[in-house]
Parts: structure tokens; sequence; C-alpha cells
């Protein structure tokens, strides 16, 4: 998983708290993007322009990666905050961008992106409750009720996160849990198919993937049984050493079968196997899906630009590299359309 680093080098800026004066390379200035209109709407947001960089206020930084930051912005005429990440080109950011374009509302969904000549831009909708992570003692098989619906919907797309944990399930205002950071998704991954790339977090990674195997889509129903097992028991263990579940009064445990042919969620019915277990006996899907159900606890945001705790003044990263293949990023740009 990329991890959160402070040690990168912040690029000056005569105004941080606006995303108009960050000071960029004289290379970055952007040009007028031609837009894709391919793509689902994220919902309630109407976009009437393709979006630029001077489109946004910045307030803050909401967290630091490896690759960039994730960025607060308030855009200057719909007056809505988004989270904007910023990133070094490479060619996982084309992969990012298309596997958040598709709109679900246990996803936190696509709903511009943009370049310079160095940087991508992803507007993403911003979910100000923060994540699993933080509100642990919270969780509940709400939130995994909400991740099934969202990974049956990746999955569906032929799309595998490969990177489930707490920190990657955040909360809207709402309450209701969202799946974050495609960072390292990948496409084309339906029933049956496979790849082998080594990626993901330690702590929920499943042992095929260790191994150097080639895997299917089942590695995320791996990673949802560490992360259940997380909100139940209130800890994470390396899951490769020890068998997890075996003192808890579930059988859920199947969606930690070693054997990924075997375990919860690996058959061709997918998450549909899953809502069906005994777990989820009192969840009403339809209800779920709908979001009519009462979250178990409403996030308290004292205002639009609260973020409990940022992470520093709002500026870009200069990337490591600066011989980018520009190709790769040529249909890019994109903005969603079709709102209300």
């Amino acid at each position: 998983s990329v991890g959160l680093s402070d040690s990168e080098p912040a690029m000056e800026t005569t105004n941080p708290s606006n995303l108009e004066n960050v000071v960029v390379p004289a290379e970055e200035i952007s040009i007028e993007p031609e837009v894709s209109t391919e793509g689902n709407m994220a919902a309630s947001i109407s976009v009437d322009a393709p979006m630029s960089l001077q489109d946004f206020r910045c307030c803050s930084v909401l967290a630091r990666g490896e690759f960039g930051k994730v960025l607060l912005s308030e855009h200057l005429k719909m007056k809505r905050m988004f989270a904007i990440k910023a990133m070094e080109k490479d060619i996982q950011t084309v992969t990012e961008e298309l596997a958040s374009q598709t709109h679900h509302p246990f996803l936190v969904n696509l709903v511009a992106s943009f370049q310079s000549n160095l940087h991508v831009f992803l507007v993403m909708e911003y979910a100000a409750g923060g994540d699993l992570k933080s509100h642990l003692m919270k969780a509940s098989g709400f939130y995994a009720a909400c991740v099934v619906l969202g990974l049956k919907f990746l999955h569906k797309h032929e799309i595998i996160h490969r990177d489930i944990k707490l920190a990657n399930i955040v909360l809207d205002q709402d309450g209701y849990a969202r799946i974050t950071d495609f960072g390292i998704c990948k496409e084309g991954i339906g029933y049956g198919a496979r790849t082998r790339t080594v990626c993901g977090t330690l702590e929920y990674v499943a042992p095929e993937i260790l191994r150097g195997r080639s895997y299917t889509r089942s590695v995320d129903w791996w990673s949802f049984g560490v992360l259940l097992y997380t909100m139940l028991v209130g800890k994470v263990r390396l899951v490769y050493i020890i068998k997890l579940f075996e003192n808890l009064d579930t059988d859920i445990n199947i969606l930690l079968d070693r054997n990924p042919v075997l375990r919860l969620g690996a058959g061709r019915n997918g998450a549909s196997d899953v809502k069906k277990h005994l777990f989820f006996r009192e969840t009403n899907w339809k209800k779920m899906k709908a979001r009519k159900v009462r979250p178990p606890f409403i996030p308290t945001i004292q205002g639009p630009e609260d973020t409990g705790t940022p992470c520093g003044d709002p500026v870009l990263t200069p990337p490591r590299r600066r011989h980018i293949t520009q190709e790769y990023f040529e249909d890019f740009d994109w903005t969603a359309e079709g709102a209300e």
C-alpha cells in the first residue's frame, strides 16, 4: 500500500489557502482540456463545464502520500467541498481515474479529472466523516454491509480493489461507509480471471498474493474478512501467521479460507453469496442500497472546512521525475455529466 510520508519537499506558494496561487513550474501551466463525455455522474453534482485547478480554493491537506496529496478544496462557483487528489504522472493514475468514474452510493466517486505537464488531479466527492480507522470503536455490521455492496458493484464491473482496509473505508456526512483509494485497483478481472502483481497492505493481503501466485477477485474478500475481524475484535494481526475468528461466535471465518477457491465470495455469485451469510441475516439489503437504514453514528461536522486533523499547507509536491510519456494521458481529462 502507498504509505503516507512528509519527507518530500513542498513547492512554494504565495497564498497557501488558495489553489489559484500555488506556484508551479512554467511547463506545468495548464491548457484547456479536451473533455470526454463518457462515464457516469456522481450523484447530485452538476458540472456544466470542464474543471481546472483555477476553479478551486484549497483549504487544507487531508492526507499526504508517496505520490502526492489529497487537498480539501472548495469549488468557487458551486460553493461545494471536494477532495482533490494531486499526483505526479504515472500510468497507474490512469487506472485509478477509470475505476473511479463508475458511480455507486458506497464508493467515493470521481467528479472530474484534469492535468498539467507533470501532475494529474482527481476531483473526488468529499467524505467528511473520516475513515473507519478513526471510528473503530463505533464500527459495526452496518459498515460491513456498505462495503459488501461497494465490492459487489466493483466486481460486477470487473474491477478488483486490492487494498480494502480500515483507512480506505470513509464515512460521508450522513454516516454511510464508502470505499475509497483506487490507486492499486485492477480492471478486467471478472469471474475466473487472474492477475499476479504483488500489492496491498501487509495485514490485509491474501496469502496467495504473499506467495507470489496468480490470484482472482477473491483477494478482496480475504481483505474484507480481515476488515470485519478488526471491527469485531478491535485490532488486526498478521493474518498469514494465525487463524482468525477462531474465538468468535460466528462462522464468518470462511472469508479467510486459505484456499481461495473455497473462500466465501470466490464463487460465480460473488457478493451475493456473502450477502446470504448468517452474519447479515438482519440486514435489509434493499433498504441498505437505497440508504434508508439509519447509520449507527452520524459524524459531527463543525463546518464545510472541518477536517478533524488537517495535514499541513496545501502546496503541490514536485514530481520525482520529469521525463513522462504524455501519450498515456491523452484521454485523461474527464468531467462527469448528466446530473440533475
